[in-house]
């Protein structure tokens, strides 16, 4: 279980970080921003489905939300730029469809206002918290585009796990859902919801608070039947926390000499 704020509202916060991502034709997809917490930049970062930003040209726009004085949420469209000078600003996972860049476009939003990164599920959490086949999870997403209300919010969606195993998920690379996926909810988050935790005994102790993790991420299904079936594909948190590390990788080879850290 991630040390830090184990008694938070996993679904208001996800809920907070989900946005739409649109190309200039109407195209696009779901993403979502988490706080980055191992990058020595402190930077959000968000994360949605490669495909979606490869089938949109040099920007897109996003819906996001920000507070106005009054503390209500106001939807706000921004501009992101996913390519300058020719050079693509998001990092794409070698095998996997997966896409993650920085982003600093909400004027009002602090770190508390989104999940950390460190409640991507490893496969340790997954059997601490014992995530299984037949388990409810959920997805927050905009199916064809749609939002939820005129804040712009995505729409919470229900279903199981309805496939094994899933572990190690480094080699089944996904995992199957039981429900029909639509266009614009590809890169939107999986996850799931717990009230306790396997303790080394075996025994389940309670948890406070609504606490959860992010299991997965919505991608596109390899076999073409899946409409027809209703099942969706997601590709599990190990592969984009896989992502993130060659991130930052990627970051620090681009970074002048003088501000690297030494390595001891």
């Amino acid at each position: 279980m991630p040390k830090e704020r184990a008694e938070l509202d996993v679904t208001k916060l996800l809920m907070q970080g989900t946005v739409r991502i649109e190309g200039p034709d109407g195209t696009g997809g779901t993403g979502f921003i988490l706080h980055f917490s191992e990058s020595p930049l402190q930077m959000p970062v968000l994360i949605t489905a490669a495909h979606v930003l490869e089938g949109i040209g040099d920007a897109a726009t996003i819906v996001i939300r920000t507070r106005t004085q009054e503390g209500k949420w106001a939807r706000m469209d921004a501009t992101l730029p996913l390519r300058v000078e020719g050079q693509t600003r998001y990092f794409r996972h070698p095998d996997a469809d997966v896409a993650a860049l920085y982003i600093n476009i909400h004027p009002t939003m602090t770190p508390e206002d989104y999940l950390s990164t460190t409640f991507l599920a490893s496969d340790v959490l997954l059997e601490q918290h014992d995530v299984r086949t037949g388990d409810e999870a959920f997805t927050l997403s905009y199916p064809h585009g749609i939002l939820a209300n005129e804040e712009g919010f995505a729409t919470l969606r229900g279903c199981h796990i309805a496939s094994y195993p899933m572990l190690p998920t480094l080699y089944m690379r996904s995992f199957v859902l039981d429900f029909e996926v639509h266009e614009g909810e590809a890169g939107a988050p999986v996850f799931v919801r717990r009230d306790s935790v396997k303790e080394k005994d075996g025994t389940m102790k309670p948890i406070p608070g609504h606490f959860g993790l992010i299991i997965g991420m919505l991608g596109n299904p390899p076999f073409s039947s899946a409409r027809f079936l209703r099942l969706a594909v997601a590709i599990p948190a190990s592969i984009i926390k896989e992502t993130l590390v060659l991130l930052l990788e990627a970051d620090e080879k681009k970074r002048p000499e003088r501000h690297r850290v030494p390595r001891s």
